[in-house]
């Protein structure tokens, strides 16, 4: 069985790898604790998409299943070792980034199924469930396994729990302790299983989600402050019985699903808006959500960047707030592209890791330097002491701003 210490060392000895901590490698080595799990996962005859295989342990349980599985791996010399070991059986590898795959790709009924990188874990759930799979099961942390399934008012009651039990039924299938895992990481571990409902909404899961994360975005706040962006937000609530000095995070999920279909009903004449085609989007389009740059990190990514090969240019992340496509990352790449001439890029979308109102004081921010475009960061690019000393007094000034609010 490949989920187990022993099999784990002798490969990795063999390949001569090492677990890679930026990527999230921790390799269950409790076969028996998994096999349990993945025996009660209600998959049928549709694709499934296996999110970081690592070294197979979970593929060889969904091959034994008699799965087609498509495995996404972002270690190519790991993608490449799953190729050859698992030659002749249902297997496709895809060596890709997870956050940027299409799920929906390997077709429609399909499932999700994945030992989760703990630490990109709420944005690839996001990603996971906008796909709408027919059955997800993941393995998670325990502290973000609890997202899941908290009520209205506790802390962990958030957009990705809203639409998650909307949307599907949760049931937890197993825990694992730390020594399950190789290396052993410092948090237990749940394994979760996600149905989607037999009478699911049928409004799109991800613009749920956006009107719950609008009402969420500052939790000390009530819903008529963070529906203020909002047309006809009061008139909506009050429609479904909910005062307007009521805290979002009180709420019930289907008091958000209610309030959607009130705000965009045929009859108010308006639908949610819709996204940009990020891929038409140039860097002239793009608000920045910082407003220097470092000049040694200019230096390090001219070193590599070649304006006649974009190949190699890692996407720029957007998301749209407040109806301005903001960048969550990528200033530098954006700047060094600029000041070769090039305005076109590889863009995409990105779920935000950071809250909303976070951004938008970014943006606020930026707006009164006058930033407004990645053009306006030229002249900003300064040396790397400075830029830290403005940049450690913008986010203590920000972090005092928030524990105020939270505190009033």
């Amino acid at each position: 069985m490949r989920a187990s210490k022993d099999f784990i060392e002798e490969t990795l000895r063999k390949l001569d790898l090492k677990p890679n901590r930026s990527l999230g490698q921790n390799f269950c080595a409790d076969g028996e604790r998994l096999k349990a799990c993945v025996d009660q996962l209600p998959l049928g005859e549709e694709p499934v998409v296996e999110i970081g295989p690592g070294l197979g342990g979970l593929t060889e349980l969904l091959l034994d299943r008699n799965c087609a599985v498509t495995a996404v791996e972002k270690d190519e010399r790991m993608a490449a070792f799953l190729q050859d070991s698992f030659s002749g059986q249902q297997l496709a590898v895809e060596n890709a980034d997870a956050l940027r795959f299409d799920f929906s790709s390997v077709g429609c009924p399909f499932s999700v199924v994945g030992n989760l990188p703990y630490y990109i874990t709420t944005p690839l759930c996001e990603r996971v469930l906008f796909s709408r799979p027919r059955v997800f099961g993941c393995m998670v942390q325990k502290e973000a396994g609890d997202r899941f399934t908290a009520g209205p008012g506790k802390d962990q009651y958030g957009a990705l729990l809203v639409i998650s039990q909307l949307y599907y039924d949760i049931r937890e299938l197993g825990t694992f302790p730390e020594e399950c895992f190789l290396p052993a990481p410092n948090v237990k571990s749940v394994f979760l299983c996600l149905t989607e409902k037999a009478n699911a909404p049928e409004e799109p899961i991800a613009k749920v989600f956006e009107l719950v994360r609008t009402c969420l975005g500052m939790r000390r706040k009530t819903l008529k402050n963070n529906l203020k962006s909002v047309p006809n937000g009061l008139e909506a609530l009050a429609a479904i019985g909910v005062k307007p000095r009521t805290r979002g995070e009180t709420l019930l999920p289907e008091q958000f699903l209610a309030l959607y279909r009130v705000l965009y009903k045929p009859e108010m004449g308006r639908s949610m808006p819709e996204e940009p085609d990020y891929s038409a989007l140039s860097l002239t389009d793009l608000q920045p959500s910082q407003f220097y740059i470092s000049e040694k990190k200019y230096r390090e990514v001219m070193e590599w960047f070649d304006p006649n090969d974009l190949s190699t240019f890692e996407p720029i992340p957007v998301r749209m707030i407040d109806g301005k496509p903001v960048m969550l990352d990528g200033h530098t790449r954006a700047v060094a592209a600029l000041n070769a001439g090039i305005r076109k890029v590889p863009i995409c979308r990105e779920p935000a890791e950071w809250d909303w109102e976070m951004y938008r004081r970014c943006v606020r921010e930026c707006n009164l330097r006058d930033v407004f475009t990645p053009e306006d960061l030229i002249p900003r690019i300064i040396p790397e002491e400075e830029y830290w000393e403005k940049w450690d007094a913008w986010c203590d000034r920000m972090q005092a701003e928030v524990e105020a609010e939270r505190n009033r």
